[in-house]
């Protein structure tokens, strides 16, 4: 349903631009851009592969790496899920290699809120370039200073031990005590680097993308906007931020000068090889995980 909304919203927006002026657009850009972008996204997701399996690690678990990266790359699949919740399969997946749901759900939990408070602090750099945006920087700012506090009380202790009084499956306080362990101390400061590295890179990708168009934007300005619209289509609980993310890149670039049809290319090439080609490699991760799966039972039954 996801990717036919997808391919709805595209056509529009690039009907919006006019088929024949974008076309022109894409078809003039180099070939060498598109190899930059695509390894740009390809390096985002290995730096976030690390801080994940830095975090399983940490928790004591010694899967093989190759393996844990089809895992990890395979649950991109769900990436199009509310919250990115449909990820949590990869909790499914490493089961198997001892690894509890409590610390795999707990690994996601910190990833999630590391992913917010990266975006939020790269797309704080807008404060300067886009005043009347001023408010929702100071609400952004005030979110992460929030989350941050958060995750240095106890109040995610006594949420757990309440949780896990109440649920039947009782390992919510477990799940707690895993978020606040990997989002400290030494996991923390190497996670935190990893994940402002892996946004930036998405970021550089729209700044490559707009300067290839022939208009003269800092990098910084394309992070920033890039971050910015990532937040916008999070609070539009969108699953992917579908339709939202990429009419904030529009509307941003658009407000820093550069034409709509190419702020409507920039926006559509940035996130087809961000968020789109994810997805894909995803399914292929997905597709290959699922046929060892099925060999290994089959092997364990005799068959």
């Amino acid at each position: 349903m996801a990717i036919v909304v997808a391919v709805v919203m595209y056509v529009g927006m690039a009907t919006l631009a006019n088929w024949t002026a974008f076309g022109a657009a894409v078809s003039a850009l180099p070939g060498l851009l598109w190899v930059q972008v695509v390894a740009l996204s390809i390096l985002s997701y290995l730096l976030r592969f690390a801080r994940w399996h830095h975090f399983i690690v940490a928790l004591g678990h010694k899967v093989p790496i190759l393996r844990n990266l089809e895992i990890y790359l395979a649950a991109f699949a769900l990436t199009l899920t509310p919250g990115k919740a449909g990820e949590t399969i990869r909790s499914v997946y490493l089961h198997p290699y001892g690894v509890s749901y409590p610390h795999s759900i707990g690994a996601f939990v910190s990833e999630r809120l590391l992913d917010l408070v990266a975006v939020e602090a790269l797309a704080l750099l807008a404060v300067s370039m886009f005043p009347e945006y001023r408010l929702w920087m100071f609400a952004a700012i005030a979110c992460i200073v929030i989350v941050i506090l958060l995750l240095r009380s106890r109040l995610l202790s006594l949420i757990g031990r309440r949780a896990a009084g109440s649920s039947v499956v009782g390992d919510a306080a477990n799940l707690v005590a895993t978020v606040r362990f990997l989002l400290s101390g030494r996991r923390v400061a190497m996670a935190a680097p990893l994940s402002l590295m892996a946004w930036m890179a998405q970021g550089v990708s729209l700044y490559l993308i707009v300067h290839a168009l022939g208009y003269e934007l800092t990098a910084s300005t394309a992070v920033t906007i890039y971050c910015l619209s990532i937040l916008a289509g999070a609070a539009s609980f969108i699953p992917g931020g579908l339709g939202a993310t990429e009419a904030a890149i529009v509307l941003l670039l658009s407000a820093t000068g550069v034409g709509q049809t190419d702020a409507i290319t920039a926006s559509l090439i940035s996130r087809s090889l961000t968020l789109w080609l994810a997805v894909g490699i995803g399914v292929v991760a997905m597709t290959k995980t699922a046929v060892v799966i099925q060999q290994t039972r089959s092997v364990q039954r005799g068959e």
